[in-house]
Parts: structure tokens; C-alpha cells; sequence
């Protein structure tokens, strides 16, 4: 039902959710008049921005996802026409009261596009971070038939959920040729429930060398010589999380910390795979006597990071609408080559890309040895064997599902062979 107050509508909607004891939600629409994204006042309520800064993405679009969430009114997002898929990634988890969305442009006949779903979730990808029971996206916080204009700003309140990772999903209105977004905000307060996180890894009593908390899936090459598997250990970074320890054994060399959280509702996965070197297998360093080169690079994020030694650090093509992103590595001289390491670290949107492998002996000449038909997640390393002569080792990620591979972080290669 809606009612007119002064300059103001007000439009009561239902909220679609996916639990029963949400309630609703209130709506707001008026012109962008301030850039002041810090609050946002809501039936007398004041909500404080807890996504300034956070990590954009928008699948299948050019565009710069940062200006959604550097809050400038300034600073405007072309999101084009089509469906678009906006992720974000808040840092930590939050509990979200509201949200505001400021639109630029692309109205038709005084609107813009349908807000089709506003989402939440703990946590992105299957093994971390997870809530007993939820699914991918599984909550709906907010739906809606109707957009504002172009020039204004939708402002709602939503009954408290409980996310890290926020989706928003829009479908441009009829005849509309090109959508722009000022800025997307979101509004809450930290969650009292924090992520479950693990300080450290030993192997052996030695630490796992590139350990990070936000890193989930580790390969670790054994000796030729090795007998058995080693034993692991592991320190809490939470006070009242509990790590339970699955060692690996011989039916199975996988071994992993599960994290849980003190009221038990949040759990986090580190999986540690253990694999055994072929004899005279040993890894190959481009660092040592050879080169690393990237396809493009955003400044601070070139090739070389991804072969530091740092998962802290990493190579970040610049985003295009470039159907694969190559980043390759001379190793200085020819060797057989029979394994690459990819660490995944930052990635920012569950499946990030699927990826390909080329080799060559001369630079110019390049075989595929190797395709991957399965998209990487963030937090996760993916051990890709193989046996191929080659001097020069071409990683190539491209989109999946029909979206272009944007953005790619990688954060570590490794290259083993003869």
C-alpha cells in the first residue's frame, strides 16, 4: 500500500525470504541530494556504512566494481544493459540492517531497472566459513518490481542477516539501453560471531611455510624417500574455536583442520593435500635464472608477485573484456616439466575461472597440455599434472559460465620437474 508523505514515497513491501521469522521491509525513494554515504536515517533509526572499501565484482561487465563502494557520488559504474550479478565481499562478517543504491542513469519512462534480489551469506565456496544448512546465496533479503528514477536513491531497511558476502541482482527495465550506479552501500554493525580462523599450521612441528588464515587448500610436496605422512598440528586464532585435526593416513593423503565457532553455527575448512615427489622431481624456480611476464598488470599487482613467495601478494591482469588473461613463465632453460601449482588466495566471487596450461621449447610454438573445465574458488591452491619438454609454461584463465574472467588474482605458481 503506499501512501504519499510530502516529497517522499514510502512503499511497503514483502519481504522473500528463506526463513520464516523475517519480517519485512521499508523503502525509501528520493533524490541524491549528498554524498554522504557514512549513515543512512530510516524510520527515525540511524544505520552506520559497514561496506566502504569492500571488494566489488560484477560478472559479465566492463567497468570499474570499485566505484560502487568508494563512496563518491562522483564516481559512476556503467553497468550496461542485460542482467547484471554485482558480489561483494564486506572483509568480515556483518550484521546488515540496510542498504542504499544511487542511480546515474539509463531511466525509461522515469525508471531504470528492476532490483530482482538483494542476497546474503556467510560465506562463498563449499568448504569455509559455512552455516549449518545454508546453501549458496541461499537468503533473499530484498525484492522488488519497481526502480527508482534515474537522478534518485532507493534507501530499505531489512530484518537483520547475519553475511560476509552480499549479491545483488538486476534486470534492466524494458527498452532500457545502458544502467549506471553512483554508489551501493550497505549498513549494519559487526557481528558478535566471528569468522572461525586458524593462527597457524605445523607440519611436524615446523609451520607450514605461506600459511595464511584466508587461504583454505595447501599442496605439500613430500621427499621421493618419504615413508608415511606427516603428522599436523594447529593453533586457534579465535578464543573459543575449537580445530579438530583429520590426519592423513595411507588410504588417504589428504589431510584437514575443521574450525568451529563457540556456539557452533560457523565452521572453516583448511585441507592440506600431501603428495609424494617422483624421483629426481624437484621444484623449478623462474626467479632463479629465468623470467615471469603478465598479459597486462594493475601497478603494485605485476608477474613477479606471483612468484615471491608470498600468498600475500599477487598478479592482477588489468579487467577487460579480454576472453583470457596469460601469464607466462621462462624457466631459463628446458626442462620436463611435470606439475604446476596455482594458489588462489584473493579471488573475489566463488568460481573465478576455469584455466589452461601451454607449453613451449622456442617461445613462438605453444602445445596445450592441460584444460580445466572446473573453475577455481578463493582460498584454494590447484595441483595440475602433467609430463611435457618445455621452456616456457603459458598459464591461461578464462571466464566460465558464459562471464569473462574478471578479475584474475593470482597469488602463487609453482612450477616441479626434471
Amino acid at each position: 500500500m503506499r501512501y504519499r508523505i510530502g516529497a517522499y514515497l514510502i512503499v511497503l513491501l514483502t519481504l522473500l525470504c528463506a526463513f520464516s521469522g523475517c519480517k519485512g521491509n521499508t523503502e525509501k525513494e528520493t533524490p541524491v541530494n549528498d554524498t554522504d554515504y557514512g549513515t543512512v536515517t530510516l524510520n527515525g533509526k540511524t544505520h552506520e556504512c559497514v561496506s566502504s572499501g569492500a571488494l566489488a565484482v560484477v560478472k559479465g561487465r566492463n567497468g570499474t566494481p570499485d566505484y560502487l563502494t568508494d563512496g563518491r557520488a562522483d564516481t559512476v559504474f556503467e553497468a550496461g544493459s542485460g542482467e547484471a550479478t554485482l558480489f561483494f565481499d564486506l572483509g568480515r562478517l556483518y550484521t546488515i540492517t540496510g542498504a542504499r543504491i544511487d542511480f546515474e542513469g539509463g531511466s525509461k519512462n522515469g525508471r531504470t531497472f528492476i532490483i530482482d534480489s538483494l542476497s546474503a551469506l556467510p560465506r562463498f565456496g563449499s568448504r569455509h566459513t559455512e552455516q549449518d544448512g545454508d546453501k549458496l546465496f541461499f537468503e533473499t533479503m530484498y525484492d522488488s518490481s519497481s526502480a527508482p528514477e534515474a537522478g534518485n536513491e532507493t534507501a530499505f531497511e531489512v530484518d537483520y542477516y547475519f553475511a560476509r558476502y552480499l549479491r545483488v541482482r538486476v534486470l534492466p527495465a524494458e527498452g532500457v539501453d545502458n544502467v549506471s550506479i553512483r554508489e551501493i552501500a550497505f549498513y549494519g554493525f559487526p557481528s558478535g560471531n566471528e569468522e572461525p580462523r586458524l593462527d597457524s599450521i605445523a607440519i611436524d612441528g615446523n609451520e607450514l611455510a605461506g600459511f595464511d588464515p584466508e587461504l583454505f587448500k595447501y599442496h605439500v610436496a613430500l621427499p621421493y624417500s618419504s615413508n608415511g605422512y606427516p603428522v599436523l598440528s594447529a593453533k586457534v586464532k579465535n578464543d573459543g574455536c575449537n580445530a579438530e585435526i583429520k590426519q592423513a593416513n595411507e588410504g588417504n593423503g589428504n589431510a584437514a583442520v575443521i574450525v568451529t565457532s563457540a556456539d557452533g553455527k560457523l565452521k572453516t575448512e583448511y585441507e592440506i593435500v600431501f603428495f609424494k615427489l617422483k624421483e629426481g622431481e624437484n621444484v623449478i624456480s623462474p626467479s632463479d635464472n629465468g623470467s615471469i611476464s603478465g598479459s597486462s598488470f594493475i601497478s603494485g599487482h605485476e608477474a613477479s608477485k606471483a612468484i615471491d613467495g608470498d600468498p600475500l601478494t599477487g598478479w592482477v591482469p588489468i579487467p577487460s573484456q579480454s576472453e583470457i588473461y596469460a601469464l607466462t613463465l621462462d624457466l631459463g632453460k628446458a626442462y620436463r616439466v611435470s606439475r604446476v601449482i596455482d594458489v588462489n588466495r584473493r579471488g573475489r566471487a566463488g568460481d573465478i575461472y576455469n584455466m589452461a596450461i601451454d607449453v613451449s621449447v622456442d617461445g613462438e610454438h605453444f602445445e596445450r597440455v592441460y584444460n580445466s573445465d572446473q573453475g577455481t574458488e578463493r582460498g584454494q591452491s590447484l595441483n595440475m599434472c602433467f609430463d611435457a619438454e618445455a621452456r616456457y609454461v603459458r598459464l591461461c584463465y578464462f571466464g566460465i559460465n558464459g562471464y569473462y574472467a574478471d578479475p584474475v588474482d593470482v597469488s602463487e605458481v609453482e612450477i616441479y620437474g626434471y
